[in-house]
């Protein structure tokens, strides 16, 4: 999971070592941050996993960022830092560093730093151990260590380092170029085997906008597709992908029908049906089957979150951003949804942005347990991006909820627009 990240100078995020939990929530006004926020946070997984329109994932992702419109307003400094500590799976903790160098031109968008270091130094160490970094002290340029325990000897192999792309994505071209490396078993081992699960890692990103859902389409009979393996960003194949999910998963659809029927008593079966290459869903409410497109667009919407929460486990989710999961949905079913995100066990880490004040009051008791953490956005003030400290909200949260103090405008927690 993410433990900690730091911003700087992209578009209007700006934060140091924000530290997070299991499930974050962010709110705050709109245009204080909150999308570009998510946008920060996954760059290096779009970078990873996107098909790239450039010949690069790093360019191609500076491109779906605007080029040198993802810089911060009026910036002096034509670069941007990105640094995400990482709990990985068998790596451990490290620390992973892009710093971006952009312009109007392509060609003066490249990485102006890149590098990969342990969370903490070692014992006897002043400084944490560095895997490997480039373009520092002269772009084009990486080094590479070949010794990661103590007592061994550490010899930095220096390598020719395409700027224009991620290590994480040139690293087995690098192999292949550069003898000394690949005959380091340092380097060939234990950092390639690192940058392996920080790849699968990344790839592990889904993030939605709820916004762009198009709910037309989903309502309507799709194409059979082959690959009904991630949803598109606007849900378009989400039917595929639910019956691509009960394929993978033997107990995809029940886990999902039992977390359906929490918010919809009523709706007893959800059916996919295939016919002459089309498919498409129906629900049995009651004792009648409905499709989709005879359901409310809050009913659909619901759909959608509820398989974004009820991935396979196989597909690896390693974190989840959902932008305003409350939209279109009642009262009601917002508070029951938050409960749903809560005991949901398909992330490993997710990150939900909202308006809700509604949504927000579910969160109260495990805000105050620690167990959820509480982000406001707010570009007027001196820290635009701050976590809530629960111990001091804990006093007036012994008879109030977050949402009250949201909706109430407290100053501790911000609140509706001024």
């Amino acid at each position: 999971m993410i433990k900690k990240f730091n911003c700087n100078n992209f578009r209007n995020i700006s934060c140091n070592d924000l530290e997070f939990d299991k499930i974050n929530i962010l709110i705050g006004a709109n245009n204080a941050g909150k999308s570009n926020f998510i946008r920060a946070l996954s760059f290096a997984a779009n970078m990873v996993s996107n098909a790239p329109s450039e010949n690069s994932g790093f360019l191609s992702e500076i491109k779906r960022n605007g080029w040198s419109a993802a810089l911060k307003k009026n910036s002096e400094i034509p670069e941007f830092q990105f640094s995400w500590d990482l709990e990985l799976p068998k790596a451990g903790e490290v620390v992973y560093t892009l710093n971006a160098h952009v312009g109007k031109r392509r060609e003066e968008n490249y990485i102006a730093e890149e590098a990969l270091n342990g969370a903490h130094s070692g014992s006897g160490y002043a400084a944490p151990y560095n895997f490997f970094r480039c373009h520092d002290e002269k772009i084009g340029r990486g080094a590479f260590s070949s010794a990661g325990m103590a007592a061994k000897k550490n010899k930095l192999i220096n390598a020719e380092v395409d700027p224009y792309e991620s290590v994480l994505l040139q690293m087995d071209k690098l192999f292949f170029e550069n003898k000394t490396m690949f005959s380091a078993p340092f380097v060939r081992d234990n950092i390639r085997d690192v940058l392996d699960t920080m790849r699968a890692y990344f790839r592990g990103f889904f993030s939605y906008a709820c916004t762009t859902f198009h709910i037309t389409a989903i309502r309507e009979m799709q194409d059979e597709q082959a690959d009904g393996s991630f949803l598109k960003k606007d849900g378009s194949n989400f039917v595929n992908v639910y019956d691509t999910a009960m394929q993978k998963d033997s107990d995809f659809e029940r886990r999902y029908l039992a977390m359906l029927k929490e918010l919809i008593p009523e709706c007893n079966d959800v059916k996919v049906c295939h016919i002459a290459g089309k498919i498409w869903m129906e629900l049995k409410i009651r004792d009648n089957y409905f499709p989709l497109s005879e359901v409310s667009d809050g009913t659909v919407h619901l759909l959608l979150i509820l398989l974004l929460l009820n991935l396979p486990e196989a597909d690896g989710v390693s974190m989840l951003a959902i932008d305003e999961p409350e939209m279109n949905l009642h009262p009601a079913w917002q508070k029951m949804l938050a409960n749903e995100i809560m005991r949901c066990n398909s992330f490993k880490q997710c990150f939900i942005s909202t308006h809700s004040p509604d949504f927000l009051d579910e969160f109260t008791e495990e805000f105050l347990a620690g167990e959820v953490g509480v982000f406001v956005f707010d570009p007027y003030s001196v820290k635009s991006i701050r976590k809530l400290d629960r111990h001091a909200l804990a006093d007036d949260l012994i008879e109030w909820t977050l949402g009250d103090l949201y909706r109430i405008g407290d100053p501790v927690i911000g609140g509706w627009p001024q």
